[in-house]
């Protein structure tokens, strides 16, 4: 979640797609929840760039390795 200067002010950790609602918290929390279970930041880039199209396949991946990806969404 970016506010309207484009930091972060949250990041998703879950998703109930059927009820259209994500779920949030804020990078301090999780920056401090990673550093006490050992995992160190490793910035890098997507493999696939994230589209309407790929979104859910890209996502899924993501959550699965625990990786974290700022997404903006642009209106075409």
């Amino acid at each position: 979640m970016l506010d309207s200067r484009g930091r972060v002010v949250g990041v998703t950790i879950a998703e109930a797609p059927r009820r259209g609602r994500i779920y949030t918290t804020a990078p301090e929390a999780l920056a401090e929840t990673l550093t006490r279970v050992g995992v160190a930041a490793a910035p890098g880039r997507l493999d696939d760039p994230i589209t309407v199209e790929n979104y859910g396949r890209v996502a899924d991946a993501l959550r699965r390795d625990l990786r974290v990806a700022q997404v903006m969404c642009l209106r075409r």
